[in-house]
């Protein structure tokens, strides 16, 4: 009896719980902020007007520069349509995710090249907004913007995949489990002592 309570025990508590997805603005580096999806470990470049007032092909060159930005290992690239489809699963994850490209009075913008090429030398944009107070991340491939356009409202979405994140085990799982693992060893012991 005692064993399979333990065992049911044990089950409820080492049981994986729902996992949670987020989006995380970290800062390993002074001043290099970058964003961590926790979902799919990939980390996106915090500050989207960084890349603003350039062609597509300064934005490239900017991208490969950085280098280990973040404290991160290379790999930096602009976006691909499937990654920043990815951001879509997040209710409102902009404002607090992401710097924005421009402020124009009360309206905020988030607009940046993702790497979707449409036909004679032009790139897609992914785009966010205001919605009633909600901001939608807008996957837009049918809108494109020329290879040579400077806009000073545009950035770019740029992006490293460090491989998915594993979570790990709650701290309430590891004492619960400590716990039961020093009841458990107690009681060996008492056995021993007594025999």
């Amino acid at each position: 009896m005692k064993r399979i309570l333990f065992l049911t025990v044990a089950a409820v508590l080492l049981s994986p719980g729902p996992a949670w997805a987020a989006l995380m603005v970290e800062e390993h580096k002074t001043d290099e902020k970058v964003t961590l999806d926790t979902a799919t470990g990939n980390y996106w470049y915090y500050d989207l007007a960084y890349f603003a007032n350039m062609t597509y092909d300064d934005q490239i060159d900017e991208i490969v520069d950085l280098g280990t930005y973040g404290n991160i290992a290379g790999g930096w690239h602009m976006a691909s349509l499937s990654e920043i489809e990815s951001l879509l699963v997040y209710s409102n994850p902009i404002p607090t995710s992401f710097a924005s490209t421009y402020v124009i009075g009360n309206t905020v913008g988030y607009w940046g090249r993702f790497d979707h090429s449409g036909s004679d030398d032009t790139h897609a944009l992914g785009a966010a907004w205001n919605d009633n107070g909600n901001y939608i991340l807008g996957v837009v491939p049918y809108i494109y913007i020329t290879d040579n356009d400077k806009r000073i409202d545009t950035g770019a979405w740029v992006v490293v995949n460090q491989g998915e994140v594993v979570p790990v085990p709650g701290t309430l799982i590891l004492a619960a489990t400590g716990m039961l693992s020093a009841t458990l060893g107690l009681r060996r012991l008492r056995r021993k002592h007594q025999e």
